[in-house]
């Protein structure tokens, strides 16, 4: 199920500074919020990252759990 960020452009609030360089490392941070009311689930995240034309730069998959 998608679950829309607030703020989805990743070069605005979240520690990175646009555009990237190929070769360089950043860092990327993003505050999520987990509301009371979600439900209590297992789930599989999927994150991605994407640049302007829609392209991965990265995307991973880690399990969380809201309890």
């Amino acid at each position: 199920m998608p679950f829309h960020l607030q703020n989805p452009d990743a070069c605005v609030d979240s520690g990175l500074k646009c555009p990237l360089e190929k070769g360089e490392t950043y860092e990327y941070k993003a505050i999520l919020p987990v509301l009371k009311a979600y439900p209590k689930v297992h789930v599989l995240v999927k994150w991605e990252l994407q640049d302007q034309n829609n392209e991965d730069i990265i995307c991973v998959q880690i399990p969380a759990k809201i309890q």
